[in-house]
């Protein structure tokens, strides 16, 4: 039989622990998405959202406020350069890789964009053409979610900053 070393046993624990605060929290992200879905449409998915053919304003927006998140989130840990015990590991990939990218979805907007390119789409109460509803998706989804990231990073620096004395 052959004995485990203290260090792979730590190494066992410290990703067991890790895997939790991840599935934890990407468990906690997903349903904030799905309950941001029920809030908007009424429906826990988008079939209702493409029955009545409308842009896809909840992906941008949900993808957007988990790039605000993970901006937050990766400012406050990493760009302060301090060194982050074991909690403070769990705590980061808890938000970063579990609620925000649960809250967040690729797939989704993926989806959006080949349906709008698929289907006429009609916004405001109008007919647009599948090209420009694309595009504007894509572009909508793709700077709106820099920004927010740039948001989040800049608000949690400013704020985390202040108390930190230049050497």
């Amino acid at each position: 039989m052959v004995e485990e070393s203290p260090a792979c046993s730590k190494k066992i624990t410290n990703f067991a622990l890790f895997s939790l605060m991840v599935a934890l929290g990407g468990a906690l992200g997903t349903l904030l998405r799905a309950s941001i879905h029920l809030l908007m449409y009424n429906s826990p998915g988008e079939l209702l959202l493409y029955a009545n053919h409308h842009f896809p304003i909840v992906t941008v927006l949900v993808n957007s406020l988990g790039c605000f998140g993970l901006g937050f989130i990766y400012a406050r840990y990493l760009v302060l350069k301090q060194p982050l015990d074991r909690q403070a590991q769990g705590w980061f990939l808890f938000f970063s890789s579990g609620v925000f990218a649960g809250l967040t979805t690729f797939s989704g907007f993926s989806k959006d964009l080949f349906s709008l390119l698929s289907e006429p789409t009609i916004t405001a109460g109008f007919a647009v053409s599948t090209q420009i509803a694309a595009l504007t998706y894509l572009l909508l989804s793709i700077l709106f979610g820099l920004f927010m990231l740039m948001l989040g990073f800049l608000l949690a620096r400013n704020r985390y900053n202040s108390g930190i004395k230049a050497k």
